[in-house]
């Protein structure tokens, strides 16, 4: 699918979805190396995000966020 003014919100939601769905495997996968005693892990310590005191957003990026997002652009360009 080519990306034009139309489409715009299908190919941000289809990014959206790509990082939510790429990061909770990325996290998945790091606790299940995890529970077999390694160490290895590719998300940042310190979340990032912002704190208004009625409001709070923090997120803990890793690299599954990374290629879930470009699996997601790969999509949308493949429909």
């Amino acid at each position: 699918m080519k990306l034009t003014k139309k489409n715009i919100p299908l190919f941000i939601g289809t990014l959206f979805l790509g990082m939510v769905i790429g990061g909770l495997a990325w996290e998945i996968f790091e606790r299940l190396l995890g529970m077999i005693g390694s160490t290895f892990s590719l998300t940042l310590k310190e979340p990032l995000g912002f704190d208004f005191y009625v409001f709070a957003l923090f997120i803990r990026p890793n690299i599954g966020m990374a290629m879930g997002c470009a699996a997601g652009g790969l999509l949308f360009f493949k429909l």
